[in-house]
């Protein structure tokens, strides 16, 4: 055996790490564009770095508190993930009409979809 040969499971174990990493980088993209957009409304918005909770961003505005999980795709989205939609329906969050928990999808070539999540159902918004 070839001292430079890479075995199938070596390749494919360096591919999906690689490949994990660019989503990575595509996701923290995302993120930062949905906080400038934001941002230039008023709102004050806090990261969540490395978030494995249900909420990417915390968004503070004068009429509202926004609760955001930031998705990124290639593919065009007419409607967010059902199953995103659930997790976030159960996320916990204060009982307030000041409070809106959302999801903002990031579509590549098209730009943001954003969907308003509530307990009992989602409906899809424009940012």
């Amino acid at each position: 055996t070839s001292p430079f040969s890479l075995s199938i499971s070596a390749f494919s174990a360096k591919f999906s790490a690689s490949e994990a990493l660019a989503n990575a980088r595509r996701g923290i993209e995302a993120e930062r564009k949905c906080m400038a957009e934001l941002k230039a409304k008023g709102y004050a918005v806090t990261r969540s770095a490395a978030s494995k909770g249900e909420y990417d961003l915390i968004a503070i505005g004068k009429e509202d508190i926004r609760l955001i999980q930031v998705k990124r795709t290639k593919a065009m989205v007419r409607r967010a993930p059902p199953e995103i939609i659930r997790k976030l329906a159960k996320a916990l969050a204060p009982d307030s009409s000041l409070i809106r928990k959302q999801l903002w999808c990031w579509v590549d070539h098209h730009g943001w979809v954003v969907t308003n999540v509530e307990p009992d159902e989602s409906r899809e918004i424009s940012a």
